[in-house]
């Protein structure tokens, strides 16, 4: 292991031992928020996703392709706001934020995602830097992320499972 990917390492473990907002959650397969039953057994579930997950693949295109917002939104403080083509349990979570950093540049532009649980300033540094090159920048919120996060969670546990009633 070289001395870059020792570094990385430490530094995530020493991450990932200090957090103490962690929820664990039993293992659910998810199936209500595709169609399916929750009820079914294990067996029904695993032939539910590969019969859902071969349709996806079989009509990719109507999968990945959502329709054109209608809504978007850009305030005086740059930030962009339009409702999510994917909707979910949970409010928050269904309207979609990003900034924009303006560059001096018409082209080209930069679609940053950030990093798991980022906070909505997390980017900022990064996003200012390649301002300065002239380039623009529009930070996403990935789903479940700062200000899409749920109610009463810090964490984007909703994206790998649901909240418990």
């Amino acid at each position: 292991m070289n001395w870059f990917e020792q570094r990385i390492r430490r530094y995530e473990h020493r991450r990932w031992t200090t957090d103490d907002n962690r929820m664990v959650r039993p293992f659910e397969w998810g199936l209500e928020h595709i169609g399916g039953n929750p009820q079914t057994d294990d067996a029904g579930a695993r032939a539910f996703l590969h019969a859902y997950s071969a349709e996806a693949i079989e009509k990719s295109k109507e999968w990945f392709e959502p329709g054109p917002a209608t809504d978007y939104r850009v305030d005086s403080d740059n930030v962009l706001t339009f409702t999510s083509a994917i909707r979910s349990p949970f409010p928050e979570n269904n309207t979609v934020y990003g900034q924009v950093f303006r560059g001096k540049k018409k082209e080209p532009a930069v679609l940053l995602l950030p990093n798991w649980n980022a906070k909505w300033h997390g980017q900022y540094g990064l996003c200012e830097w390649i301002q300065r090159l002239g380039i623009t920048v529009v930070k996403m919120s990935m789903p479940y992320h700062d200000r899409r996060v749920a109610a009463g969670h810090e964490r984007a546990d909703q994206l790998v499972g649901r909240m418990l009633d």
